[in-house]
């Protein structure tokens, strides 16, 4: 985690991080937030489903869930599920490596916290159901209608984060680009921040898989020439980017420059017109010894609901073209996971990182 990522999170008492197997510095970790009131959403508006999950989720009185969200994701997240059903909503965020960590720690010592997970990995979520930790999708009524390509039997693909070029706006003039090509220029030799492939998981990868898939080897061996500046995260790339250590990012989350362009840093993200565009795609799921599992089942249906998916997407992308998120990008392509672990060490190679 990053310097800015820890400062994103609020911190709540030890005693309840211990309460939910968490202790010394891992409390740190777990975002506190206000305490549920009474739901603005009159139950008659509620399915029958809806109403069903949300009678025994009372009885559970919260939900746990774990996260690689940005915390403004976290924020309009958790006022929306606690504006429409009244029950307390607690988050943890940690990045992707982190949460594995705690998730399996936990799990290997069957003292489950979480109830559910939203992550930008789906990855952990198919290694997760593999040992019989995280339970069928399907208990969720809305996964009923999700399309096909977005669901597993695990999870549900709730989220679609573009991988973008992020730019510096005081450096570079903004422009609209119709593909890759950018990032070959020698101009910006020495201009450009990414995350460092060798730090980070697999979920980094399939940004560059695309590239190779579309333009070929020598296309990221140019790249590879660029003395491309590498950092441990895609936050602190980010970050980077906005304080002028770069003129260019990629595969740069739109969602995570948002946020700082809306605090006023010099960041814009664009994206190519006649080029394939792919994403970080956000899964929900629920564990399946999780201490509230109606409550779990609650927020899983709710992310796939028109209002949890306007929460989820005031940037990202929604996977249905919920009315009021943004939709895809028209030639976006799913990232193939598979296909990029296995070339892991090609793609480090040739893009000399």
């Amino acid at each position: 985690m990053t310097r800015n990522e820890h400062n994103d999170v609020s911190i709540i008492s030890r005693r309840r991080a211990l309460g939910l197997g968490l202790g010394g510095a891992a409390a740190a970790l777990l975002a506190a937030c206000s305490a549920a009131g009474k739901a603005t959403t009159p139950e008659s508006a509620l399915s029958a489903p809806e109403k069903s999950l949300l009678d025994a989720a009372k009885k559970e009185g919260q939900v746990v869930v774990y996260t690689s969200s940005e915390q403004s994701v976290v924020d309009a997240l958790t006022k929306g599920f606690q504006d429409r059903y009244g029950v307390l909503l607690q988050v943890q965020r940690l990045n992707s490596a982190q949460l594995q960590q705690r998730y399996t720690a936990e799990a290997q010592a069957n003292t489950f916290a979480c109830d559910a997970v939203l992550s930008g990995d789906p990855t952990i979520a198919d290694d997760f159901a593999a040992k019989g930790w995280v339970s069928k999708i399907n208990g969720a009524p809305a996964a009923a209608q999700w399309p096909a390509k977005f669901l597993s039997d695990n999870y549900a693909i709730v989220s679609i984060n573009p991988y973008t070029l992020g730019i510096n706006t005081d450096l570079v003039k903004e422009s609209a680009i119709t593909d890759w090509s950018m990032l070959t220029d020698p101009k910006w030799q020495g201009k450009i921040v990414t995350v460092d492939l060798k730090q980070v998981g697999i979920v980094a990868f399939p940004a560059w898989d695309i590239l190779r898939q579309a333009y070929g080897d020598d296309f990221l061996r140019k790249i590879g020439t660029q003395q491309l500046r590498l950092f441990d995260s895609g936050p602190s790339s980010v970050q980077q980017l906005a304080a002028g250590s770069g003129a260019l990012y990629y595969p740069c989350s739109a969602t995570t420059a948002a946020s700082l362009s809306n605090q006023g840093a010099p960041v814009k993200t664009l994206l190519p017109g006649n080029a394939p565009i792919s994403g970080a795609e956000v899964a929900v799921y629920m564990s399946a010894k999780g201490p509230h599992p109606n409550a779990a089942k609650l927020f899983a249906n709710y992310c796939m609901i028109t209002e949890g998916q306007q929460a989820l997407n005031k940037v990202a992308s929604s996977p249905v073209d919920a009315p009021g998120a943004p939709p895809l990008p028209a030639k976006y392509e799913r990232p193939d996971y598979q296909r990029a672990k296995q070339t892991q060490k090609e793609l480090i190679s040739l893009l000399a990182m």
